[in-house]
């Protein structure tokens, strides 16, 4: 699962980037939106961690980013 995730960001990554190198005036740049789910997908192929394990998770995020974050993932 998590190799089909990267590979298919890595090709929509360099189709962005051969996009971006042509004219900037005749360029479109398409971007998908991504679902909830395909978030925890990341999360989970990335850190290795089930996504709702984060779920109230630090206090830096939010709204005006309040409060001390409480490691390097929070900042």
């Amino acid at each position: 699962m998590c190799a089909h995730f990267i590979n298919a960001n890595l090709a929509k990554s360099n189709e962005f980037s051969n996009s971006h190198n042509s004219s900037v005036a005749n360029t479109t740049h398409r971007r998908a939106k991504r679902s909830i789910l395909q978030l925890a997908s990341m999360i989970k192929c990335v850190t290795g961690c089930d996504a709702m394990l984060y779920k109230g998770y630090g206090c830096y995020c939010g709204y005006s980013g309040r409060g001390v974050p409480v490691d390097l993932i929070d900042e």
